[in-house]
């Protein structure tokens, strides 16, 4: 990992108790060809560019509620990055990054973009957080690229932001869930969501439609927060609702938290986070054999070459991960694999505009094998996902099982009146 030296933040709207900035500082590889450099050389100047670096910006949750889930990001990030630079980086420059902390804050996440756009000169945005939003707009408006993790609606409105797939858009449900659910026993659902959440309220309406797309009714429907659920009580509903099905995108520990109470009275649990070796550890004995996350990657039961790659990558670059067979790292991994693959695409004299048209106009992109199926970044865009991965807690509670190595590709359905 390169060594990175810190300095202190200086925009008055970033919070100073949760605001920290760090310079990813790498020496300058010979790497590369001979006849990149001497084309980079000639380049005219772009933010961010030199003949031997690109430095990007990334911002995530460093402090606050949501640190700790999107921390790992950082890890496969700094993995991909650093298998590329090893291998003398892209048209002979380095990757870098500058870093903020947004600390789930929506201005705050326009401050770290501010400072990174206009004081550190970056010449993209890195991003994994749930307040993207913040600074959208702003980012938007300077058509600077944004490569990240989509799971807020913006992702799927602003042309300069780049995601290899859509959890959330305006666009229809899907029939994937409904029928998942259907298929593994359910009957009656209760639908689990945060009302104050954007991006659960979206969800929520998808799941609803899905459902009673699949001939499931939806019998409870239950608005919850992280600092105010009682566990107990909302278990208490679940039960007289009759509801033998729990579906839900929230903040995970309060999904798991939820689906482990009211677990005697459930047959199938369905959401889309939890593929965690730290869920099979705190609740495994009493989510085993009914508990299913979907998800927009191939599991790491297949073993892919894809996933022994990044594997080995993590050990090298991000050791401090474990365990590393992370979801989140490996967001941050493809993320930064798209960048790559867009800067790639783009050729030596990379412009923000010229790097937005070659990511866009990306056809096969797969990760190296770690998606499902290929996306092509145009055809996709503002488009809801359609094929997921589905994986089911087996009957020991110490594991995974891919009933079908395949995504299972559900059809579009028209939203509801």
């Amino acid at each position: 990992m390169p060594p990175r030296t810190r300095r202190p933040a200086t925009r008055a709207r970033l919070l100073a108790a949760t605001i920290a900035v760090a310079t990813a500082s790498v020496t300058a590889a010979c790497g590369g060809s001979h006849d990149a450099a001497k084309a980079a050389a000639s380049c005219p100047p772009t933010p961010g560019i030199t003949n031997q670096q690109v430095k990007l910006g990334l911002i995530y949750p460093n402090t606050g509620t949501s640190a700790s889930l999107f921390e790992p990001y950082r890890a496969g990030l700094d993995a991909r990055l650093g298998v590329e630079n090893a291998k003398g980086g892209v048209n002979g420059r380095q990757i870098v990054y500058d870093w903020q902390d947004d600390a789930t804050d929506l201005e705050t996440n326009l401050a770290a973009a501010e400072s990174l756009v206009d004081q550190d000169h970056v010449f993209g945005i890195m991003e994994s957080t749930s307040v993207a939003t913040g600074s959208a707009a702003w980012l938007h408006t300077r058509q600077i690229p944004v490569v990240g993790t989509s799971i807020e609606l913006a992702w799927s409105q602003y042309k300069n932001m780049f995601s290899y797939s859509n959890f959330v858009t305006s666009g229809p449900s899907i029939s994937s869930w409904g029928e998942y659910v259907k298929a593994h026993g359910g009957t009656k659902v209760a639908l689990l969501y945060s009302g104050f959440n954007q991006t659960s309220r979206l969800f929520a309406q998808k799941f609803q439609t899905s459902m009673r797309a699949a001939g499931l009714p939806i019998v409870a429907m239950l608005n919850q927060e992280p600092t105010s659920i009682n566990y107990n009580d909302v278990a208490r509903q679940i039960r007289d609702s009759g509801a033998d099905a729990l579906v839900g995108a929230t903040d995970p520990t309060m999904f798991v938290t939820t689906a482990a109470t009211a677990a005697p009275s459930l047959t199938v649990m369905l959401t889309s986070a939890g593929y965690d070796q730290q869920v099979l550890t705190a609740a495994g004995q009493l989510l085993k054999g009914r508990f299913s996350v979907f998800l927009d990657y191939s599991p790491f039961e297949l073993n892919l070459p894809a996933d022994r790659e990044f594997l080995a990558a993590m050990a090298s670059y991000s050791p401090q991960l474990q365990p590393q067979a992370s979801e989140v790292a490996l967001e941050g991994w493809v993320s930064g694999d798209l960048f790559l693959a867009g800067l790639k695409a783009a050729g030596p004299c990379v412009t923000r505009a010229s790097y937005m048209k070659a990511l866009r106009g990306l056809k096969n992109f797969n990760a190296g094998g770690i998606l499902p199926r290929p996306v092509d970044m145009r055809a996709t865009f503002g488009k809801p996902q359609t094929c997921y991965t589905f994986v089911q807690m087996n009957e020991a509670g110490n594991g995974w099982n891919v009933g079908n190595p395949h995504p299972l590709c559900g059809q579009l359905l028209s939203n509801p009146s």
